[in-house]
């Protein structure tokens, strides 16, 4: 290599660093992931880096919503380049749903538990695995840019909520906090989470998927406590967290705090938030009196505090489990061959108990499940080195 070349690369390096911190403004990032092209907007505060690297915001959007439309809308790119973190948007992809009026759709959805559920009938698509996208997401996003690691934090409204709490346990490993507006945890997506970590989920009172038949919203007064067990229900049993609760009032504000564990456990904390006469927004201060990212930002702030540590172990995606659905024996496909030596597999009901403990090595990857009542479950293998979680249905 010749002595102009030698120092070329640095200096491109050094003009990109210098390029990167100077300039502020929205960056977009296409690339082909899964088979797909796949897409996400960024936003980096101007000046230098933060001591310890950037802290990170990672914000999903509701169904038909995509990562320009919360770029522009929910506020997180302003307070990012006030409070010195880094933004970021991604894009779900389109799928055929059923609506609420019964009806087939082609929107955009992120690929968790509600989805699921509202997948149109007899049709073949191939959902790809948003965990997985998400993750490739805040690696790439380690390469470009200092990050602080322990500071990376998600949001979502509306189905980007439901993802978010998805997150909260499939990508808890990553996550420092989760907080996100209208819209629960899937029944669907529950599973015993690598770590706890600090949870807030928030809803209006006046939002359409409260609303009943009769056309009436929550009342903001004390008989919330008649509905908060059927909202915290799953969340409660996949946290560990006891039906006992600390309640905090404003006066537009109901707050349910879950922090006692069912047993000696790992400390954690699950946040429900009931915001009067709000209906089914993402509350950025100017569409409601009440803005999440100033609040969740205060809210992430405080979680290393409240956080357990991370566990040294790195998620696979490629393991698979067949046949699914299955009646008898289900067995776990291991292309990379990473199955090497002792592993403790547990599988959970919707509701995140366990319902089966053993193990799988090498030379035995098939479970008997014919003990399992039909239905839905989770199947976590775990090591110190590797993780999965994967869903399967019992016929």
């Amino acid at each position: 290599m010749g002595m102009k070349n030698k120092f070329l690369f640095p200096l491109l390096l050094f003009a990109l660093n210098s390029y990167l911190l100077l300039a502020q403004g929205r960056r977009d990032f296409n690339f082909k992931f899964d088979g797909i092209d796949r897409n996400f907007v960024l936003a980096v505060p101007t000046g230098p880096i933060p001591a310890g690297g950037f802290p990170m915001v990672m914000m999903l959007h509701g169904t038909t919503g995509d990562g320009d439309k919360f770029y522009t809308i929910s506020g997180w790119k302003e307070l990012g380049e006030k409070e010195k973190f880094i933004s970021v948007f991604p894009s779900s992809l389109e799928f055929c749903f059923i609506g609420n009026q019964g009806f087939k759709n082609i929107t955009s959805k992120w690929n968790n538990g509600e989805a699921q559920s509202v997948k149109c009938p007899n049709l073949v698509q191939d959902f790809k695995d948003d965990v997985k996208f998400l993750r490739k997401v805040v690696d790439t996003l380690k390469k470009l840019y200092t990050i602080n690691n322990s500071k990376i934090y998600i949001s979502g409204f509306s189905n980007g909520s439901v993802m978010t709490n998805k997150l909260a346990i499939e990508m808890s490993d990553v996550f420092a906090a989760a907080a996100s507006s209208g819209g629960f945890l899937s029944s669907l997506d529950s599973a015993k989470p690598l770590r706890y970590i600090p949870i807030w989920e928030t809803i209006g009172t006046h939002d359409a998927f409260l609303i009943d038949n009769l056309g009436r919203p929550l009342p903001f007064n004390d008989s919330l406590n008649d509905y908060i067990s059927g909202f915290t229900r799953v969340f409660r049993g996949v946290e560990n967290l006891a039906y006992k609760f600390r309640l905090n009032k404003t006066n537009i504000t109901y707050t349910y705090i879950f922090d006692q564990p069912n047993s000696i456990s790992q400390k954690n904390h699950l946040y429900y938030t009931f915001i009067k006469d709000m209906e089914h927004v993402y509350p950025n201060g100017i569409n409601y009196p009440f803005s999440a990212p100033i609040q969740f930002w205060e809210f992430f702030k405080q979680a290393s505090s409240i956080s357990t540590p991370v566990q040294s172990a790195s998620y696979k995606s490629d393991l698979k489990v067949f046949p699914n659905p299955v009646n008898q024996f289900i067995y776990i496909k291991d292309p990379g061959n990473i199955i090497r030596s002792h592993r403790e597999l547990l599988i959970f009901d919707m509701l995140g108990k366990v319902q089966l403990k053993t193990s799988v090595n090498k030379d035995r990857s098939q479970i008997d499940v014919s003990s399992l009542p039909p239905g839905i479950y989770k199947l976590q293998i775990l090591t110190k080195e590797r993780y999965a979680i994967l869903s399967f249905i019992k016929a």
